[in-house]
């Protein structure tokens, strides 16, 4: 089981990136943070193929092993199609509206992934108490 501290790390970067697009629709400016933690998990969502460090990198906060295991028990490979093609509405939109609804729509995804992460966090810790010491 990996730690709880990794599962709350991930949950507070994906709470992250879902507040700079709450920002971003509010606002209607889109954010260079936002635009690099996007394409980051567009990286993770269709995989490189590669298993190398450099690539894992370039996933950031979904390349680490709590990331991709969180991501795998979230998403079917069609849900996983389905939020990149909504995530590059956000950072290739063909009109200010359509970077509007992408980003909206985007939302539920990453509530998702905080959700699945702040139940494992909790599972981990409740593992952790539950255990007895040798």
């Amino acid at each position: 089981m990996q730690s709880s501290s990794e599962y709350l790390t991930l949950a507070l970067d994906v709470r992250e990136v879902t507040d700079l697009l709450i920002e971003l629709v509010e606002q209607g400016a889109p954010n260079d943070r936002l635009d690099g933690s996007i394409r980051q998990v567009m990286l993770s969502l269709q995989g490189t193929g590669q298993a190398t460090v450099k690539s894992l990198r370039d996933r950031g906060f979904l390349g680490r092993y709590v990331g991709v295991r969180t991501l795998n028990e979230v998403f079917s490979d069609e849900q996983r199609e389905e939020f990149a093609g909504t995530l590059k509405g956000v950072i290739e939109p063909q009109s200010p509206e359509q970077r509007t609804e992408s980003a909206l729509a985007a939302i539920p995804f990453f509530d998702a992934l905080e959700r699945r992460a702040l139940y494992d966090d909790n599972r981990a810790k409740t593992a952790r108490r539950y255990t007895p010491s040798r």
